[in-house]
């Protein structure tokens, strides 16, 4: 038996999001209509702020970390580049020389591997509080990617930047104020509440025929484990993190146990299943009662239901595991189930009695993190707890080691391999750009924007790349040639313009939002 496919359809949230996305980018493309072309040097500056809209999303936990984050590496990035340019500048007229983009794309590179190095693959804390693939980039705007005035230029790029990053936070905060804020759903903790309950009683109720319903059975293991992602990335108290992470895993093995050796024998399902099974009925209508109540908040135990209903399972199965000792004995082993399946049974029947433990200590961790909540909560600490949270972050992250958890050398060499490739790809782009632009005021004009392609494409990603990074040059390259053919159809019109970069910009995050398998090569197509 398979479950029905469901129909192709856009949420919501994803049209939602794509209108978003395409109003931030509208409003921080307004300086390049409000600016007078008196130096049009500093117009593609201006369309910093489009780019960087184009990462947003409709959270506002996301886009406070957004703006954040996004302020934070643009000090250290243009700071930093600004002090090489400084550097070098002195270094230049103290031997009478001209500025060389050369020397300072060489003397930044340091600053590049270090900012590369916050990349989650080489788990250093410095990817806690930047973006390193854009710090990365961004560090050689003000040694060598300039035009003319390197000073103006850059403050022009910052000042849109930080307005861009800044941006889709106060126009999630004025939604939310209007109640016209849209979400993708209830919170990751309470989804994965309700998802859990649904597999439970799926495994449940096909705990006898896993074989013969397993396409039923593995299409309900892939829903959860889409909510399980989705779980991870969602910031936890780590006492609640380690309970639900738990939870998933017992039904993962329940899913494996059932599916993978087929049906049980009649033998079983006669002598250790129907005896137990109502036990079981009751068991999983609390398991889902309890997730239910707690995902919504209310921790209260209902008198001990779910730890009364745990004990008569554990009877009922020690009392099962007796009588089919007692079959075996007075008929032979012949009339009674194979000493295998009896084993696979009990553990089956052990994960789920074991997962309903666990439901029971989630509930308990719930209350207790409360707890702690509500006894350190007062009114004037309400005011002033995001300056201490702050704080103790901060406190926190200065004592981290530099990488987590390093082993030894060989480990060290592993993590340093994705940081060195990127740095040294965005290096070799910068680097002969540098050499050429001394030469052409059309490279110097443009090379500017080099360096978004490279990180494009570099934007690190947990597992195998290699898909991901062809999806993403593939955008690079689409997004290329459809603004080639946007200028050639419509040269020098700026509403054209405006118009082309508002559908672009929907197109590509409705893409990237509603089909999956899209990820960042709608990001990049931008």
């Amino acid at each position: 038996m398979s479950p029905p496919k469901e129909p192709s359809s856009v949420s919501t949230y994803a049209l939602a999001s794509a209108l978003f996305t395409t109003a931030c980018v509208g409003f921080a493309i307004i300086p390049c209509y409000a600016y007078h072309m008196k130096d049009a040097v500093l117009v593609p500056r201006l369309m910093v702020g489009a780019v960087v809209s184009q990462g947003v999303t409709m959270d506002m936990r996301a886009a406070s970390t957004f703006c954040l984050k996004g302020v934070i590496t643009l000090c250290f990035a243009f700071g930093f580049g600004e002090i090489m340019y400084q550097i070098v500048l002195a270094v230049c007229q103290c031997l009478n020389a001209e500025y060389s983009r050369i020397w300072a794309t060489v003397v930044t590179y340091p600053f590049s591997l270090l900012f590369a190095l916050g990349t989650p693959t080489s788990r250093c804390k410095l990817g806690d509080y930047i973006m390193p693939n854009v710090a990365s980039a961004f560090v050689y705007i003000p040694t060598s990617l300039y035009f003319e005035e390197p000073a103006k230029e850059t403050l022009v790029a910052f000042v849109m930047a930080i307005y861009a990053f800044c941006l889709p936070l106060v126009l999630l905060a004025i939604l939310k104020v209007f109640g016209l804020l849209i979400t993708p759903g209830p919170p990751a903790k309470m989804r994965f509440a309700y998802e859990a309950a649904r597999f439970n009683g799926i495994l449940t109720d096909y705990f006898v025929s896993g074989g013969t319903h397993r396409k039923l059975l593995d299409a309900a293991e892939k829903r959860f484990s889409g909510i399980c992602v989705n779980l991870a990335r969602s910031p936890l108290p780590p006492d609640v993190a380690t309970i639900l992470f738990h939870m998933s895993g017992e039904l993962f093995a329940l899913h494996e146990s059932l599916t993978e050796m087929g049906d049980f024998e009649p033998a079983v399902v006669d002598q250790l299943w129907k005896p137990i099974a109502g036990d079981l009925l009751e068991l999983r209508t609390e398991v889902d009662l309890v997730l239910s109540r707690t995902a919504e908040g209310n921790t209260d135990d209902d008198n001990g239901k779910l730890k009364q209903k745990l004990g008569d399972c554990e009877g009922s199965l020690l009392r099962s595991l007796e009588d089919v000792g007692m079959v075996v004995a007075k008929s032979g082993i012949e009339n009674g189930p194979s000493t295998p399946e009896v084993i696979r049974f009990h553990y089956a029947m052990g994960s789920l009695v074991y997962f309903a433990y666990l439901v029971e200590k989630y509930r308990e961790v719930v209350v207790k993190e409360g707890q702690k909540a509500y006894e350190g909560d007062n009114e004037v600490r309400s005011y002033v707890r995001p300056f201490i949270s702050f704080g103790r972050a901060l406190a926190g992250w200065w004592e981290k080691p530099f990488f987590a958890d390093l082993e030894d050398k060989a480990d060290l060499r592993r993590r340093l391999k994705f940081p060195i490739r990127y740095s040294i790809a965005l290096f070799c782009v910068v680097l002969p750009l540098s050499a050429w632009a001394t030469y052409s005021e059309n490279v110097r004009m443009h090379a500017f924007w080099s360096v978004v392609p490279i990180y494009m494409c570099f934007l690190p990603t947990p597992g195998a790349s290699l898909l991901k990074g062809t999806r993403r040059a593939i955008g690079t390259v689409l997004g290329a040639v459809c603004s080639l053919i946007c200028i050639a159809a419509n040269p020098g019109d700026k509403a054209a313009f405006l118009l082309e970069l508002l559908i672009f910009s929907f197109v590509g995050r409705l893409g990237r939002v509603a089909v999956p398998w899209v990820d960042y090569a709608g990001l990049s197509s931008l």
